[in-house]
């Protein structure tokens, strides 16, 4: 039973590491354990009855593998993350998780939906806590961390005692993102992933950040696809803007500008069959040729 911090980082180094022995075991065994997605359905039904849903974030390939016990025809370098990904919908207009994306927020207070995403491992007995908003209207989408209520803090606090009744360890999100040299993931087959990366998912973690985008892109004259995606922090200040344009020939043209709309970086990335892609960062530049050459720049 992993009490603290410390236990669940020794544990996690034990499976994660460059040794996958422990790992592979462990997968073998997994279509023998209750805990599927029956078992999960179950214990959120407590909670929050049609209003969540599960999904199992481990490749199709690799499940098909376990079940039909052909462990050869897995590639251990590329499996998918042993985790439940469960998304729980706290609008209390919205009566069912079966709708989704805009057809969700349209039925939303603001055209705002609120989330509670919690990630579950499927490897050791641990879980962890994610909220954000979805807000859709106009051709824009934006995401951004939430703000519980009372009522959505009390459902929080009743899900975790859930999962303390069952054995399993709340990995607070500071602890979720420590990164160790000697843990690997799909993403990080070099080493230096985090516990979040290895238990949960390793292509995205918690909302910190505000971000808007467009869903469509616009065809200009000359038949270029052109798309926006903003950043900003918290207190809603823009961070950076990226504008990016894909030409006819497949190659993508990414302008980056900072609050002031002055562009800071520009990135060109060929289509795959063509040359290395060329980025460039303006004050990076700027300072390499201040130094070396002694000129003014602007």
């Amino acid at each position: 039973m992993i009490r603290n911090d410390k236990d669940l980082i020794k544990e996690v180094k034990r499976y994660f590491g460059k040794d996958k022995r422990l790992l592979k075991r462990t997968v073998k065994s997994l279509n023998t354990d209750e805990k599927d997605v029956d078992y999960w359905n179950k214990f959120f039904n407590n909670f929050c009855p049609d209003k969540f849903e599960v999904n199992g974030r481990i490749l199709q390939e690799t499940v098909d593998a376990i079940y039909a016990q052909k462990f050869d025809n897995i590639d251990w370098n590329f499996v998918g993350d042993f985790s439940w990904d469960v998304e729980i919908i706290l609008n209390n207009e919205v009566n069912s998780h079966l709708d989704f994306d805009k057809k969700l927020t349209s039925k939303c207070r603001n055209n705002t939906a609120r989330f509670l995403n919690i990630y579950i491992s499927d490897i050791i007995p641990a879980f962890t806590i994610c909220t954000f908003y979805q807000f859709y209207k106009e051709n824009t989408y934006e995401f951004g961390p939430l703000k519980l209520s009372k009522k959505e803090t009390n459902l929080v606090n009743r899900i975790k005692n859930g999962f303390k009744n069952i054995g399993y360890y709340n990995v607070r999100k500071e602890t979720a993102l420590k990164k160790f040299k000697v843990l690997r993931s799909d993403l990080n087959s070099e080493g230096n992933a985090s516990l979040f990366d290895c238990l949960f998912n390793d292509l995205d973690n918690y909302t910190d950040e505000i971000v808007r985008y467009n869903e469509k892109d616009t065809i200009d004259q000359f038949g270029r696809k052109n798309g926006w995606r903003e950043y900003y922090d918290k207190q809603r200040k823009l961070i950076k803007r990226e504008d990016n344009r894909w030409f006819k020939s497949g190659d993508l043209e990414q302008v980056v500008s900072d609050v002031n709309g002055q562009i800071v970086e520009v990135n060109i990335y060929p289509k795959k069959d063509r040359p290395q892609s060329i980025e460039l960062n303006i004050e990076k530049t700027k300072l390499k040729y201040k130094n070396k050459f002694a000129v003014y720049l602007p």
